[in-house]
């Protein structure tokens, strides 16, 4: 199913250890809901809902204000991740009803941008008898350099979070080699890879920016990045048609 844009529960928060940080926010734009249930599909799993936010004509893009021609401007089922595929969380997914970036909760809410085109999110697994949960989220601007100057206002607000009095004990930004613009944000109780905590990789591809997390604070941070990072390159694969090269 596809709704307008609300407030929203964002994912439950990380936490881990690293650089520092910068911060910006951006304001959230009217949507249309339109009642959608998608597959997921494309590399393996199962079936999921997928949660799709398409932006009323009044949004317009904070790059060029115009379309980026022949790149398309929707979300469909197989950009996103298939059920099953993140490392020690159960079956099951459910659609994510996001009007901020799923990003570590202790960071504060960050409005998803007005000049979206279209939005998708979900969650892997239901956190019960101590298993982990994911999450993965698609935002699609109208051009590329809207999409560049968005990750570069998450990326200055997760640097602010990093090492605030708000952030866990250990937070931290750092450079991941996925897709444009990518980087990692760790969060836990203490330092070294063994704490248990939370991983976030935000990346770009063309005109699509997407955020792929650990959000249950049960797998220890250096599991936490290695398996973030892989889905996070997977995810960027699957956002082949946003790029001028199509796939």
């Amino acid at each position: 199913m596809v709704r307008t844009s609300r407030p929203v529960r964002p994912a439950s928060a990380p936490t881990m250890s690293f650089p520092a940080a910068r911060r910006r926010a951006t304001p959230v734009g009217a949507a249309l809901v339109v009642p959608l249930v998608l597959l997921a599909g494309c590399t393996g799993g199962g079936t999921g809902a997928v949660e799709v936010v398409v932006p009323t004509a009044s949004a317009s893009a904070a790059g060029t204000g115009l379309v980026e021609p022949g790149v398309p401007t929707d979300l469909t089922a197989d950009v996103l991740l298939p059920d099953g595929i993140f490392t020690g969380v159960a079956a099951g997914v459910a659609p994510l009803e996001a009007t901020t970036w799923q990003l570590p909760p202790a960071c504060g809410a960050l409005a998803l941008p007005d000049s979206l085109t279209a939005t998708g999110a979900q969650v892997y697994g239901d956190g019960d008898d101590g298993t982990e949960q994911g999450v993965q989220q698609v935002v699609v601007l109208p051009d590329a350099q809207t999409a560049v100057d968005v990750v570069a206002e998450i990326v200055a607000a997760l640097e602010d979070c990093a090492g605030s009095a708000d952030a866990p004990a250990e937070s931290a930004l750092e450079d991941v080699a996925v897709g444009a613009q990518g980087h990692g944000f760790v969060t836990a109780a203490e330092p070294g890879d063994e704490a248990l905590g939370t991983y976030t990789v935000l990346s770009r591809r063309g005109t699509a920016v997407t955020v792929v997390a650990t959000t249950g604070h049960r797998t220890p941070v250096g599991e936490a990045r290695r398996v973030v990072t892989n889905l996070a390159q997977q995810a960027w694969l699957r956002l082949c048609r946003y790029s001028e090269d199509g796939c």
